[in-house]
């Protein structure tokens, strides 16, 4: 029997393997079954089912097929779909994965750093439109599903990203961060200490207990969803653009569409988790949402 490599902290090949597929794999560790994949490889995992939309292909949410909050359009593409393709897509919590129930506040903040110091050089894109200047502040703290390449999209085109379905997971969280660590939201001043709170979402009845006697109705939709811009360079998640970006729309839900302009060759589409409220972070439908779209263009002309 072949002996396993094993890393400085004494962890196997196995090891990892089992941590990784244990973080990012419950919800779609049955479409990587039915390809025969491991989550070291499987960038993509095409069904092959024909429908009457077109092809049906489907993107799990693993290190390999997501970055952190950030734009940048050298980043190799992890799939490549025709315009009118259906794409089920798998995002995940904050922080690649790691913001699952238990995670407490100085969890966010540490993890939040590390991400930080890795990604000195992304600055918050430059904008007229929006007011937006160039600062460098390093990487948002969202996970981003993709790039996907849409052969045939090109710059000026327009990409009509349609929403079919967002199938969210049974937990979610509100984060408030230290003020310490980093002023936002409308309450810092009147909560500088910060708080994370979990919350177990029904399913069936598509609603979650905020406090006794009090539910709040889920209606999920893509936090950020974009393409990349035009400039190299690594432009931060946090302010949304001309790109799309962290919209954090709240009707953006199944059954809309959104249009967005291509700046870049393929347009780079991403995507991240699913909020379902509203606070800084919003109660976020955590790693297992699922995004059906059609990209087209042009876009197909109004009917009636």
């Amino acid at each position: 029997m072949a002996k396993q490599k094993r890393d400085s902290h004494g962890m196997s090949d196995h090891d990892v393997e089992r941590r990784d597929f244990l973080r990012y794999g419950a919800a779609f560790s049955s479409a990587v079954a039915m390809s025969g994949l491991t989550f070291q490889n499987a960038s993509a995992v095409d069904l092959k089912r024909i429908d009457m939309t077109g092809k049906h292909k489907v993107l799990g949410c693993n290190p390999q097929t997501s970055t952190d909050g950030y734009w940048d359009n050298s980043t190799k593409p992890v799939l490549e779909v025709d315009s009118g393709d259906i794409v089920e897509i798998e995002t995940g919590t904050h922080l690649m994965g790691q913001m699952i129930p238990g995670a407490q506040i100085e969890d966010w903040m540490k993890w939040f750093k590390e991400v930080i110091d890795k990604t000195p050089e992304t600055y918050t894109y430059p904008d007229q439109l929006t007011g937006a200047k160039k600062n460098k502040r390093g990487a948002g703290h969202h996970h981003l599903t993709g790039p996907i390449f849409v052969k045939g999209a090109e710059p000026g085109d327009v990409l009509q990203v349609e929403i079919l379905e967002m199938v969210p997971t049974a937990y979610a969280f509100n984060l408030n961060p230290e003020t310490s660590f980093v002023k936002l939201g409308l309450l810092a001043d009147e909560y500088p200490k910060g708080k994370t709170r979990w919350y177990r979402v029904d399913l069936k009845n598509m609603k979650f207990e905020f406090t006794p006697g009090v539910e709040i109705p889920v209606r999920p939709f893509p936090g950020t969803i974009g393409v990349e811009l035009p400039e190299a360079g690594m432009w931060s998640n946090v302010p949304p653009g001309r790109h799309g970006g962290n919209l954090d729309n709240k009707d953006l839900v199944a059954g809309t569409a959104l249009y967005l302009p291509v700046w870049v060759k393929g347009a780079g589409f991403k995507t991240a988790r699913g909020p379902s409220g509203t606070s800084l972070c919003g109660s976020r439908c955590a790693k297992t949402s699922r995004i059906w779209w059609t990209g087209r263009w042009p876009p197909r002309p109004p009917t009636g």
